[in-house]
């Protein structure tokens, strides 16, 4: 009986380091991302046209210097128009939007490209880095409008209290 159990343990041990041979002499499996073919396949679609979608807001960021550069190279004839210091108003609204408007499309291009590179190379932690930017992204979109919303809003109440005092 004795002898059985030993020749059982010792068969276990056996099996067991030649499988921890043959792991040590064998390739680690390919990396894979734990996401189902489709969410894979609408990342990638989601990936390609976020990263359109942000060398368009490029482009616009580009505009937006370039007129502000125009309003100040015809600040003259603006001031002589439609009065002195408009322009820099102006060249200063355009030079603020482009940088509010660069970061979070830095950010959709971060995530567009970071995205695609991880499912190319399927690896999470560029996947999670990709998802972090696009996080960023929405969130800063999501206070820019909160802001915009109570600034119309205090706008309003403001223009409806000025016509109260008119009437």
């Amino acid at each position: 009986m004795q002898h059985l159990e030993n020749a059982k343990i010792l068969c276990l041990f056996k099996n067991h380091s030649s499988n921890l041979f043959k792991m040590e002499n064998t390739v680690s499996p390919q990396p894979t991302l734990p996401l189902e073919e489709a969410a894979v396949s609408a990342l990638k679609t989601a990936a390609k046209w976020a990263k359109v979608l942000a060398i368009a807001s490029f482009v616009f960021v580009g505009l937006f210097v370039l007129l502000g550069i125009a309003i100040i190279a015809g600040s003259s004839s603006i001031n002589m128009f439609y009065g002195f210091g408009i322009s820099s108003v102006l060249a200063l609204y355009y030079f603020v939007a482009a940088i509010i408007y660069f970061i979070p499309s830095r950010w959709l291009y971060l995530f567009a490209t970071k995205a695609r590179k991880a499912i190319r190379d399927m690896q999470n932690d560029k996947l999670t880095e990709s998802f972090l930017h696009l996080k960023s992204y929405f969130y800063f979109f999501g206070v820019f409008i909160l802001i915009v919303l109570i600034l119309i809003i205090v706008g309003l109440i403001g223009f409806i209290i000025g016509l109260s005092f008119q009437g």
